[in-house]
């Protein structure tokens, strides 16, 4: 027998293993990372006075995002939120530990300063923060979770956080309207093997709007027409680089999905960097 769960948490997992279940973890199934509302340079949904954008002082709004990214303890969110069951992400999008076409040596893992943040803040214009809207929702993993534990670090940092309960199906009414100003939410991502199809979701062009930066524009232009492939993942890291010297959004980590196999099966070799059930055909019993 085999079923899937998409949000077991510490208690469940406890009695996963007390009823003779074992949990099988596909492992970097999705990149989480924080999308900032309103960020569409160049459209008219483009939310220009957010604190976070600040169009006309883009240094102030580049500060606020870097406070907001520093105010973020990922370890603890690693550890005590989701078990373990991931890895801390350099970048945003389609970055992953496992897969060096994805990184970069020359990034470093975002890191957790409170004082800074505070600074930061103050940089931005916002010393004593400004309000944000929280929406939590469950994706393929327990992404409200994650959103819960940052709210409350944001919280920390003195921002006025809203939590509202979301589903999906709404969020994205919202993208594909580019009605989200205001709000900041935790995204996954499922890893992509081309790195160009994982840029595709976030072009200026898309129906469901996340978030724009020009650079993914430009990249995915150019990476459609790049027959090599090592050409095509440098390309897609150059791209990230300024992704994450412009915190166009917040990396967090990648994040485990994890199966449960009944007491009959013995073994699984389920393919990990796959956001699908998979490699069934190497069960055994």
């Amino acid at each position: 027998m085999l079923f899937r769960s998409a949000e077991l948490d510490v208690a469940l997992m406890g009695e996963a293993s007390s009823a003779g279940l074992k949990l099988v973890p596909q492992n970097d199934c999705c990149n989480a990372f924080v999308v900032v509302g309103g960020m569409y340079p160049g459209d008219p949904a483009y939310d220009r006075n957010a604190p976070w954008i600040q169009a006309d002082h883009p240094e102030k709004g580049l500060a606020i995002r870097q406070a907001m990214s520093l105010a973020i303890d990922r370890p603890l969110i690693l550890s005590k939120v989701i078990n373990g069951q991931g890895k801390l992400s350099y970048g945003v999008i389609n970055e992953s530990a496992n897969d060096p076409n994805t990184n970069d040596p020359s990034w470093t893992l975002p890191s957790f300063d409170l004082v800074l943040a505070k600074q930061k803040l103050a940089e931005g214009g916002y010393p004593n923060g400004f309000p944000v809207t929280m929406p939590l929702m469950n994706l393929d993993t327990n992404t409200a979770d994650i959103g819960e534990a940052i709210a409350g670090m944001w919280e920390d940092l003195g921002l006025k956080v809203t939590r509202v309960q979301m589903e999906e199906a709404v969020l994205r009414q919202k993208q594909t309207a580019k009605t989200t100003a205001g709000m900041a939410w935790v995204m996954e991502h499922g890893l992509d093997q081309t790195g160009a199809t994982g840029f595709l979701r976030y072009l200026s062009t898309a129906a469901n709007s996340k978030f724009f930066d020009p650079a993914i524009d430009a990249a995915y232009a150019q990476m459609v027409t790049e027959p090599d492939p090592a050409v095509r993942w440098a390309i897609y890291r150059a791209a990230e680089t300024k992704l994450l010297n412009n915190v166009s959004a917040i990396p967090l980590m990648t994040v485990n999905k994890l199966y449960v196999a009944g007491p009959k099966v013995g073994s699984w070799d389920i393919v990990p960097q796959l956001n699908i059930i998979s490699g069934l055909e190497t069960v055994k019993p």
